[in-house]
């Protein structure tokens, strides 16, 4: 491919699948200690963030996890049930970035409509979060946000990407599916905007991180300096 070869073939070394989420959105090489890791991001059902061991690629091995605590099987139904009205994604990551390549302190996410979330990863054995920034909801301007995708797509309300993991959650006995059904259960259409969808990649700027969501256009946030120093070699990488 580098050499501009036509119709280049590119070795397959291996496949990795999972049943916990779907539509991969990308993947963040890293490196600790020298050490290559594999950050990759589904972007809906549930899934999280899955931390990958690729010392050997043809037989890397999931070490880690990252999801909120609406994403557990348990909660597939309490997620509908919050969600619906919201149109088709809900409590889930979109794209993620780490502040440098090379021993990596810190991951933000877009986490569609739980707003941009960042952890410390400094330690593989000890991910935990150290922040989050969710927009305000635009209720009632669906008409006025022309530019938003969110607000195009409030024509459904339904948040169809949840219903996967919810049945698998009722199939294995984690979960309740009547918990799904509540007051915003008749939202099939013409959704809320009860919350933002926040779809692009954060950046880090130092302390701060930037980004855009669909309702709210750009922000910038500050993170406190008692969660967050930057290192000085900071390189915003979102991988591909």
């Amino acid at each position: 491919m580098q050499r501009g070869d036509p119709y280049p073939t590119v070795p397959q070394i291996a496949t990795y699948l999972w049943t916990d989420g779907f539509f991969n959105q990308h993947s963040i090489p890293v490196t600790y200690g020298g050490k290559p890791y594999l950050y990759t991001v589904d972007e809906t059902g549930g899934g999280g963030i899955k931390v990958f061991d690729v010392a050997d690629p043809a037989h890397a091995d999931i070490v880690q996890k990252i999801k909120l605590e609406i994403q557990l099987p348990a909660n597939a139904a309490a997620n509908i049930r919050s969600s619906q009205g919201g149109s088709l994604f809900s409590y889930d990551q979109h794209y993620c970035v780490v502040d440098r390549p090379a021993d990596p302190t810190a991951l933000a996410c877009s986490w569609e409509s739980s707003g941009i979330r960042v952890f410390d990863i400094r330690n593989l054995n000890s991910i935990r979060e150290i922040a989050y920034y969710n927009p305000p909801a635009q209720t009632g301007r669906n008409l006025q946000l022309t530019n938003s995708p969110h607000a195009l797509s409030s024509l459904i309300g339904v948040s169809l990407f949840n219903f996967v993991p919810l049945a698998r959650a009722v199939f294995e006995g984690q979960t309740d599916p009547r918990v799904a059904f509540g007051p915003r259960a008749g939202m099939v259409a013409f959704g809320d905007l009860s919350a933002d969808w926040c779809f692009s990649p954060p950046e880090f700027h130092g302390s701060q991180i930037w980004t855009s969501c669909s309702d709210n256009g750009f922000m910038a946030t500050q993170l406190d300096d008692t969660v967050y120093q930057p290192p000085a070699n900071q390189a915003s990488t979102y991988g591909q």
